[in-house]
């Protein structure tokens, strides 16, 4: 994630105007400056922005927009309070006795902006594992997402 040049900053905008990852600073300042409890940090790599990012529940869309400056600017939203344009899913799948006969597994998968969405399920299946737990979760949001939006117009951000 970079223009072309190597030694680009990464600005994370945590609190602000507009969320998300600047490599222009004047964008990242224009976005909080006169911002009451405005947040922003610094970063050499962009990795490293988008975690500190997600360390304040904040989730950058890594479809970034490029300027004919050479700036970029991704994009962010708070997980709890998404944007119209983006699903959210927690998923989670767990067993007991993990890989044994006697395994027992379930999951979850639980959609916070439309609990109506959410499903929970043990698997009544052989050889159920952890793994195959946890891939049921994120499967169980790969289909709502696809119900909820047939055209794919969405993100879905498990």
């Amino acid at each position: 994630m970079s223009s072309d040049e190597g030694d680009d900053c990464y600005y994370a905008v945590e609190n602000g105007r507009s969320l998300g990852i600047f490599t222009d600073l004047d964008d990242a300042l224009e976005s909080t400056q006169g911002y009451s409890n405005a947040r922003w940090k610094k970063f050499w790599s962009f990795d490293d922005a988008e975690e500190f990012l997600r360390g304040w529940g904040v989730i950058v869309n890594r479809i970034g927009q490029s300027y004919a400056d050479g700036s970029w600017i991704w994009k962010a939203y708070e997980a709890m309070n998404p944007s119209d344009d983006v699903i959210v899913a927690f998923c989670d799948g767990s067993a007991l006795r993990n890989g044994r006969q006697d395994c027992t597994a379930a999951f979850a998968c639980l959609f916070p902006h439309n609990e109506s969405w959410n499903e929970v399920r043990v698997l009544n299946e052989e050889h159920v594992t952890s793994n195959r737990a946890e891939y049921r979760a994120a499967l169980a949001a790969l289909k709502q997402a696809d119900r909820m939006d047939p055209n794919k117009q969405k993100m879905l951000v498990v």
